[in-house]
Formats: C-alpha cells, sequence, structure tokens
C-alpha cells in the first residue's frame, strides 16, 4: 500500500494469481489483540528501480489505490527521508467506509531496497503503523520482474468491531494490496510503450 498503499492494509490466507498480470504469491492478516500483521508479496513485471520510483513517489500515491483521497509530503521531499500525510477512505461492500489520516515517516535505506513508514504517534488515526515495502529482482524467465513485499503491524486508533469489523478490514487490506500491484504493473508497461 496501499500503501499503499500506503499505503497501504491486507489479507485473508492462501494464494492465488491474477491472469497476464501480477502474481500474487502471499496474502496474509492476522489480527493479534488490537495489532494488524499485514503480510503481502507479488511478483510485478519491471525492474527494481522502476517499481520503487512509482510506489516512493508520495505525493502521487493517489494514482496508486482509489482508497487514498491524498498523499502529501508534509516535510522534506519524496526521497530518502520525509514525512507524508495520506488520507484514506477504504470501503467494503460499498457501503461500509471510513475516512483514515495516517501521517509517516518514511526512509528509504542506501541501496534503495527497502522503504520503511512508521506512523508518527498522535497525528493521525493509528496507534502504531510500521510498514516495510522490500523489492528485490525476482529470477528471471522472460521479462524482468520484482519480488515486492509489503509487510506491517497496524493498530488503529479507532474502533473496529471484533467479528465483522476484521473481517470486513481483512477485505479492503487485500482489495486495496492488489488494486495498488497491478495499477503499478500497469503503470510499467504504459512506460515501455
Amino acid at each position: 500500500m496501499k500503501l499503499l498503499l500506503q499505503g497501504v492494509l491486507c489479507i485473508a490466507a492462501g494464494w492465488m494469481s491474477i491472469a497476464g498480470a501480477a502474481e500474487i504469491v502471499i496474502t496474509r492478516v492476522d489480527r493479534v489483540q488490537d495489532r494488524y500483521h499485514v503480510e503481502f508479496e507479488v511478483l510485478i513485471e519491471g525492474t527494481v528501480d522502476r517499481v520503487r520510483n512509482i510506489v516512493a513517489d508520495h505525493a502521487r500515491l493517489q494514482e496508486l489505490s482509489r482508497s487514498v483521497v491524498s498523499s502529501r509530503l508534509v516535510t522534506g521531499q519524496s526521497g530518502p527521508d520525509a514525512r507524508i500525510e495520506l488520507v484514506l477512505r477504504p470501503c467494503v461492500l460499498i457501503v461500509f467506509c471510513k475516512t483514515i489520516t495516517k501521517v509517516s515517516d518514511v526512509h528509504i535505506e542506501p541501496d534503495a531496497s527497502r522503504i520503511r513508514y512508521n506512523a508518527v504517534p498522535g497525528l493521525g488515526d493509528f496507534h502504531e503503523a510500521r510498514e516495510t515495502i522490500t523489492l528485490v529482482p525476482a529470477p528471471p524467465d522472460g521479462a524482468p520482474r520484482v519480488r515486492f513485499t509489503y509487510s506491517a503491524v497496524l493498530n488503529p486508533a479507532f474502533y473496529v468491531p471484533p467479528l465483522a469489523g476484521t473481517w470486513l478490514i481483512r477485505r479492503a487490506i487485500i482489495r486495496d494490496l492488489e488494486e495498488t500491484s497491478l495499477r503499478v504493473e500497469r503503470i510499467v508497461r504504459q512506460d515501455r510503450r
């Protein structure tokens, strides 16, 4: 994520792929007390540099997910160290929607293969949101591909009903990450033309 991303939140366990598009390898969301542990892995056509440039362009994250209402740089530049604010409006089953704000400090590691997001306490709707995107080249079999891994620990500051709410959050996370990976791959393909 979203992440998006940002983000961007995720998944029911399982393996699946989308024909002719990004190949989803792992989707998993577990709730432990008030925290959601997310793991999402997808193979995307493209190079690490190109995929990183797309997902690290924090001023344009709304192009990657319909859940992102706005994304803006609060401090710094869209680069190695910045603070970003995301306004998200995830919806499940069209009628269950919630507007959420997340302010995160961003750090892109020197080798540029890992992007870390840490929510700033008191500046959004999360007690805790630690997110990591890892990008590595996938073994070649035709066009270059990137293994895109999103992992997160999310502790929302808003109330989530224990049963239906957990299912709805999982569904919203899965849908958003699937959509984001497809949009990233579409942008990479358009750039080749």
